[in-house]
Parts: C-alpha cells; sequence; structure tokens
C-alpha cells in the first residue's frame, strides 16, 4: 500500500466504539494526515482505551473497483460503533456496526494506492548506500553521511498499474498535502514512512498495463 499524505481534514474524523461498559471516541492526533497513520493511531488507540487483552491489527488488500487499498481492521473486542461524516468520507468507514462487532474496515482511503502485487507493494530501486564518514567510497551511488546530493541518481518507487488505477493516481496527486510526502507500506517487509515524492509517472508496459515510476528522498 502506498499511502499519501493528503489535505484532507483529518481531525474532523470520529469514531465511536462501546464495548458494553460505555461509549468512547476516537479523534485522529494531530499528526495523523495519511490512511497508514490513521490504522496506526486507531489500533492503538483502541488497545489502549479497552485493554481487551487481545491487541487490536489491520492488513491491506487491493480493492479491485477502484485501486486504492482495502484496510481490514480486528478490533479484538465485541463493540457497537459508528461514524461521523468526515470518517466515512475520508476512511472509507462504515457508517455504524454491531453489537458485537469484532472486526471493521475502511474501504478506499483517501490518499490510498493499492498495487496489484500486495506481497510487495511497490519496489524501491536505485537506493543509495550510505559509507562510513571515513575510508574510501568511490562508486555510482555511494555518497558519505550527510552528502546525499552527490548520488549519481534519484531513488524511485515503481509499482504495476491498470486502467483501473489510472483515476486513482490522478485523484491521489490532486489530493496531496504540501510537501509531496508518501509511506510505503508492506504486508509482508514493513515500511518505509514519509518519502518526500515527485511526480507519477506512467508508462506503458503492455496490452492494459502500465508501470507508475515515482522519485523520492527520505
Amino acid at each position: 500500500m502506498i499511502a499519501a499524505h493528503t489535505s484532507d481534514a483529518w481531525s474532523t474524523i470520529v469514531i465511536t466504539l462501546d464495548d458494553g461498559g460505555g461509549a468512547q471516541a476516537y479523534t485522529p492526533g494531530p499528526s495523523v494526515s495519511d490512511a497508514f497513520a490513521a490504522a496506526n493511531d486507531f489500533v492503538d488507540w483502541v488497545d489502549g482505551t479497552f485493554g481487551s487483552g487481545t491487541p487490536a491489527s489491520w492488513l491491506w488488500s487491493r480493492d479491485i473497483t477502484t485501486g486504492g487499498a482495502i484496510v481490514a481492521i480486528v478490533l479484538g473486542a465485541g463493540y457497537t460503533m459508528t461514524a461521523n461524516a468526515a470518517a466515512q468520507s475520508i476512511l472509507g468507514s462504515a457508517a455504524s456496526g454491531g453489537p458485537g462487532l469484532t472486526a471493521t474496515a475502511w474501504t478506499s482511503p483517501a490518499g490510498t494506492i493499492a498495487p496489484p502485487t500486495p506481497s510487495a507493494s511497490a519496489i524501491v530501486d536505485q537506493r543509495i548506500k550510505i559509507m562510513a564518514s571515513t575510508g574510501m567510497a568511490a562508486a555510482a551511488g555511494v555518497t558519505r553521511v550527510g552528502v546525499g546530493g552527490l548520488a549519481a541518481y534519484s531513488t524511485r518507487v515503481r509499482w504495476p498499474a491498470y486502467a483501473v488505477d489510472m483515476e486513482r493516481l490522478r485523484a491521489v496527486q490532486a489530493s496531496m498535502s504540501s510537501p509531496r510526502l508518501i509511506t510505503i507500506y508492506s504486508n509482508s517487509y514493513g515500511w518505509l514512512q514519509d518519502l518526500s515524492a515527485g511526480p507519477i509517472v506512467l508508462a506503458k508496459a503492455g496490452k492494459g498495463l502500465w508501470r507508475a515510476v515515482a522519485e523520492v528522498r527520505g
């Protein structure tokens, strides 16, 4: 999953959960402006607020109808849930659920791009190798600490894209906040967080298939 930071009003999101002991309301923290951060923030809030004993967790998959992500959240206990209009429009949350709700999903949250390669999410190539501050370093793409601008090429992120992804890529880029930041998260290998992203460029890779490429820093 690629999660872009967007200009949406993330702080207006409200999700209310009630485990039978009283309703508690979640609103994103001040640093949340992308779906990756929101998902982590939300499950941490669930665990810290209710402490059900079974940790809340989440995974993503591809929404084949939009090219966005489906964020599946396991809550760890049974709840009654309500979500305000902002949570529904920004996160793609259901309006309500339960009682006894143990899992929920956010469908195509704002800023999400879900490549059709969930195991890898996206491929980061041409990474700069950072050498120690002393000793010899003389190779393309090798730099010393603090002088990354001397690298011979830029780091790039690339992933396959289908026709359904064309509108998704346009919409996500139009909604990105400034500076343009993205997080790349794989269910398998972890994440690269808060990368500065340049424009996303599309190139034809086959019949009905494109290759999306973005230069990144971070």
